[in-house]
């Protein structure tokens, strides 16, 4: 009599269940030696008892993939036991080990670098790619079915991968490694590649709003932070430069952009330029070159009496109110009193003006001169005289009257309570023929005709003090 025995082929080919392979049945034989066709075969695996029977000494049974589930059956070594049995030659067994893998790697997949202003939204200039699996694993990367090609995790399982002559445009690209046991771990990233630079923006100007002065478009202002406008790509971030110097940036919306500066103009020329980066990163080259002047110094403006007149050049009391002075060249000067425009004069190509009021009354006077330059500046000055024996009204009276018309500049002493000496004027109507000087005494019209004294004091002054007024002496005649 010869024992019996009995024998369990390789499992999967290779005693390693993957999932592929656990997604169907699962075959598994053998063969017998000494044991008659139609003995039962029992295979015990994972806690579940399979039969079958002997035939032409070979056996084979299958494993339901219900029973192969990860569910079911968990990753790790797995005993398999087939018994047999011969009525005549005994009972024969054997086991063998099957390892079960049905977890495919973890592979993961991303840009290297998401270029551009957000560094999340998929839309780059470098097409680099990096991820994480298995430790030296081979990983392939693949886009519509079609090979990029493969590269190989390191012993931490970082991986790297750069395609080759990737077009511009949407891209889905997986990558996937298959570990030992045959399981395909896959991801994808999706990305969009953008190697092109936009045109440069366009439309480049100095808004209406910041060009300040008589006119909105001269590109001359006084606003040290501007605002300026343009046309660009959509999206596409603005960066402002005065030369090589960032002052401002912004983001294009509907094909329009507004940058106000952040950084100050310099006083005098600034050379203004914009560039557009867009989503990718790329940079466009810079657009033409506005010129605009920075300009907060106000004009100088000079003004004065064009002759004082009388014994003193000095004092500021004339009989002639004409104004004279200096500003910018062929600007517009403009002559106020109180807040009442006297007129408008030009100055010449060195500067200087010449202005003078009409019907200017006899008094004080402060009469300022200002001028706007071209950004909207304006500078201003005052000149305060006094005007005495302005002539115009009195001789249009005269006339009016038949009469003739005199007035003398006269000198008089104040007697010595008061001590001061003062001068003034004194206008006579009086029938042709008939003028003579004023003397100290004087005629009552005389009196009545003295309208302003430098000194400061009043004829009620006088007459307060008891005082009198003598040795007067004619200046001038007119």
């Amino acid at each position: 009599m010869s024992a019996s025995s009995i024998t369990i082929s390789t499992i999967a080919g290779d005693d390693i269940l993957n999932a592929g392979e656990a997604a169907s049945d699962l075959p598994i034989s053998g063969t017998t030696t000494n044991v008659a066709d139609g003995q039962t075969v029992t295979v015990m695996f994972n806690s579940g008892t399979f039969t079958t029977t002997v035939a032409s000494n070979a056996w084979t049974l299958d494993i339901p993939a219900a029973d192969l589930a990860p569910a079911v059956l968990p990753d790790g070594p797995h005993t398999v036991s087939a018994d047999v049995t011969d009525p005549a030659n005994g009972s024969a067994n054997m086991t063998r080990t099957l390892t079960v893998d049905e977890t495919p790697p973890a592979v993961t997949a991303a840009l290297t670098t998401d270029t551009g202003a957000s560094s999340t939204d998929g839309v780059t200039r470098d097409d680099a790619l990096n991820g994480t699996g298995d430790a030296n694993a081979t990983v392939t990367l693949t886009e519509g079915g079609v090979t990029l090609g493969t590269t190989t995790a390191d012993n931490t399982g970082a991986w790297s991968f750069t395609p080759s002559n990737l077009a511009d445009g949407s891209h889905t690209i997986t990558a996937s490694e298959t570990d030992a046991a045959g399981n395909t771990g896959t991801t994808s990233v999706t990305f969009t590649f953008d190697t092109t630079a936009p045109v440069a923006p366009s439309a480049l100007v100095l808004s209406a709003a910041s060009d300040s002065g008589a006119s909105n478009s001269d590109d001359i202002t006084n606003v040290p932070l501007p605002t300026f406008t343009g046309v660009g790509e959509d999206g596409a971030t603005v960066t402002l430069l005065d030369g090589s110097t960032t002052i401002g940036t912004g983001t294009v919306s509907g094909g329009a952009w507004s940058v106000s500066a952040t950084t100050a103009l310099t006083e005098g020329a600034n050379n203004i330029t914009a560039t557009q980066t867009d989503a990718a990163g790329n940079t466009s080259l810079a657009s033409s070159v506005l010129n605009v002047t920075l300009d907060t110094i106000p004009p100088a403006v000079t003004a004065a009496l064009t002759t004082d007149t009388g014994v003193s050049s000095t004092d500021g009391v004339t009989r002639d109110d004409a104004l004279n002075g200096a500003g910018d060249a062929n600007a517009t000067v403009t002559l106020t009193e109180g807040g009442v425009t006297l007129g408008t004069t030009t100055a010449d190509n060195t500067g200087v003006w010449s202005f003078t009021p009409s019907n200017l009354a006899d008094g004080s006077h402060t009469i300022t001169a200002s001028e706007t330059d071209a950004a909207g500046n304006t500078g201003t000055t005052s000149v305060t005289f006094t005007v005495l024996g302005s002539s115009r009204h009195h001789r249009i009276e005269a006339r009016r009257r038949g009469l003739a018309y005199h007035m003398w500049h006269v000198e008089f002493i104040c007697n010595q309570r008061l001590g001061r000496e003062a001068r003034g004027v004194i206008r006579s109507h009086h029938r042709p023929g008939r003028a003579h000087a004023p003397s100290p005494r004087g005629h009552g019209a005389h009196r009545r005709g003295v309208e302003a004294l430098r000194s400061g004091f009043s004829p009620a002054e006088h007459k307060a003090k008891g005082s009198r007024c003598g040795a007067l002496r004619v200046l001038r005649q007119r």
